[in-house]
C-alpha cells in the first residue's frame, strides 16, 4: 500500500476546475444529494462569507453549527432572503468546526452522497491577520468559489470512480509556511492513535506530509465513513483554550486523505482555474527570490544543487566536525560552495586542496590553496572532495598513491562515504 502523499503526486491528481463556466454534464444536480456544512463562530465575521454562500446551487442543503447566539441570529436573518434550504444546527462550544461536523452533525452527514465542509477563521494577533485573510480564502474560494465552479467540483467526484476526496491546496504566504514543511508538526503519534480507534488500513509515514490540513473539504461521504460514523461526543476534544497543536483536533484534520484510502478512494487537490493561476505566479516569486538569496549566500543556483546539498549536509557536517583540519579539495564552483555550506554550520576549513595551482583559484578565494602534494595526511585530516563527479577517481587514487591508508575522505553532493566505495571498486 502506497502513501497518500506519493499517489497523489504519481497520478497528478490535481484538478484546476473552471470557476466561470460549467464542465460538460455538470449542470445538472439532484436535490439533497449533496450538502454543504458550515461552521461558524465569529459573528462580527459573517458578512464576508455571505459571497460565497449565495454561489451553493439551490439543489444543495445547508447546514450550519454554530455555540453562538449572535451567529444563530444572524444566520436565521440571512435564511429569510434567501432559497437555499437552510438548517442550524446548535452545538457545545467545545471541538471548534472538527466537533460542529462530527458530533452536531452526526445524524445528517450519512444521509447524502456528497459532503463539502468550510468554517471561519480569525486572525489571534494582528501580526497574523494577513496570513489568517489568505488561509481563508484559499480555503473558501477552492471549495465555493462559484456557482459553476460548485457544480464541476461534484461532476469531477461524480465521474471519477476512484476519487472520494477533494481538498484545497496548501496556503502560504508571509508567515504560513505549510506549503513548503511537512506539517505533521507535533501530531503524527496522535494520528496512529486515531488509525487504531478507526481501525484504518493505510500507509503513515513521518516523513511523507498528511495532505489535509484546516479539515475543509469535498468528498463522497462513504470515503469518510469511517470518520462521519464513529461515537465522537464533545468531551473527545480538548477544552477552550485550546493549544495550537497537539490535540485530537489537530489529528483529525490531518486524517481525511487516509480515512478516504481506507474505504478504497482516492484523494486530490482543487483549485479554481483563476486561484490556480495566481498561485502559479506567486511561488514563482517566491522561487526566484529563494534561489537569489541561496545563490548570494551559499552559491546554490539549481534544483539539483539544492537537492544535493540537502542530502550532502547533515552527513557532511557530521564528517567535518571529526577532523581538525579540514581541507576541501577543489577550488571550483563545488568547492566554493562545499566552504559556504561549511561556514553556513559555523565549520571553516583549512583551506583548498588542488591538484595543480591555478593563479584564477588564488584570486576568488580568501583560504590557502594548497597542492596535494604539500598536504600532510595524518588521522587529524579530513578532506571533503568537492568537484564534479567525473573527476572523483582521479583524485582518489591519487590521493590513495600518495597515502594508500588514508580513509578520511567524504564526497560532496553525493551521499558521503558510499561513494568511496564506489571509487574503490
Amino acid at each position: 500500500m502506497k502513501n497518500v502523499y506519493d499517489i497523489k503526486r504519481e497520478k497528478n491528481l490535481n484538478f484546476i476546475l473552471p470557476k466561470k463556466l460549467c464542465l460538460p454534464g455538470a449542470g445538472n444536480l439532484r436535490k439533497h444529494e449533496a450538502a454543504v456544512v458550515i461552521h461558524l463562530h465569529y459573528a462580527e465575521k459573517i458578512k464576508k462569507y455571505y459571497p460565497y454562500l449565495s454561489n451553493i446551487p439551490l439543489e444543495m442543503d445547508i447546514i450550519f453549527t454554530t455555540s453562538e447566539e449572535e451567529v444563530r441570529k444572524e444566520l436565521e436573518e440571512y435564511g429569510r432572503y434567501t432559497g437555499q434550504n437552510i438548517r442550524i444546527m446548535e452545538k457545545k462550544n467545545r471541538g471548534r468546526d472538527i466537533s460542529g461536523l462530527l458530533v452536531a452533525c452526526q445524524e445528517e452527514l450519512m444521509k447524502y452522497k456528497y459532503i463539502c465542509f468550510t468554517h471561519d477563521k480569525k486572525a489571534k494577533s494582528t501580526d497574523s491577520e494577513k496570513d489568517v485573510e489568505i488561509f481563508i480564502r484559499c480555503l473558501w474560494e477552492n471549495t465555493l468559489g462559484s456557482n459553476a465552479y460548485i457544480r464541476n467540483v461534484v461532476h469531477t467526484l461524480e465521474t471519477n470512480s476512484s476519487l472520494g476526496l477533494l481538498l484545497p491546496p496548501e496556503s502560504f504566504s508571509e508567515h504560513y509556511t505549510f506549503a513548503h514543511v511537512n506539517t505533521w508538526d507535533r501530531n503524527f503519534a496522535l494520528m496512529e492513535t486515531l488509525a487504531k480507534r478507526l481501525k484504518l488500513h493505510c500507509d503513515l509515514d513521518p516523513q511523507k506530509k498528511p495532505l489535509s490540513l484546516g479539515t475543509v473539504f469535498w468528498a463522497k461521504t462513504d470515503a469518510l465513513g469511517k470518520l462521519f460514523e464513529e461515537n465522537w461526543g464533545y468531551e473527545d476534544f480538548d477544552q477552550e483554550p485550546l493549544p495550537i497543536d497537539g490535540t485530537i483536533s489537530h489529528a483529525i484534520e490531518r486524517s481525511l486523505a487516509y480515512v478516504a484510502q481506507d474505504a478504497g478512494y482516492e484523494t486530490g487537490i482543487v483549485m479554481t482555474d483563476e486561484f490556480a493561476g495566481e498561485r502559479q505566479d506567486a511561488m514563482q516569486d517566491v522561487m526566484t527570490e529563494a534561489f537569489d538569496l541561496l545563490k548570494a549566500v551559499l552559491g546554490i543556483r539549481t534544483i539539483g544543487e539544492l537537492r544535493r546539498g540537502n542530502q550532502t549536509y547533515g552527513p557532511m557536517m557530521d564528517f567535518a566536525k571529526s577532523f581538525p583540519k579540514l581541507y576541501v579539495y577543489g577550488a571550483g564552483v563545488y568547492g566554493q560552495v562545499c566552504i559556504k555550506m561549511l561556514s553556513a554550520g559555523a565549520i571553516e576549513a583549512k583551506g583548498f586542496v588542488v591538484s595543480k595551482k591555478e593563479e584564477a583559484f588564488e584570486e576568488r578565494t580568501r583560504l590557502p590553496i594548497l597542492e596535494l602534494s604539500e598536504l600532510v595526511l595524518d588521522d587529524k585530516t579530513g578532506i571533503i572532495i568537492a568537484v564534479h563527479t567525473r573527476y572523483w577517481r582521479e583524485i582518489t587514487e591519487a590521493i590513495y598513491e600518495k597515502d594508500a591508508e588514508f580513509k578520511n575522505l567524504f564526497y560532496f553532493f553525493s551521499s558521503g562515504h558510499e561513494a568511496e566505495i564506489e571509487t574503490r571498486s
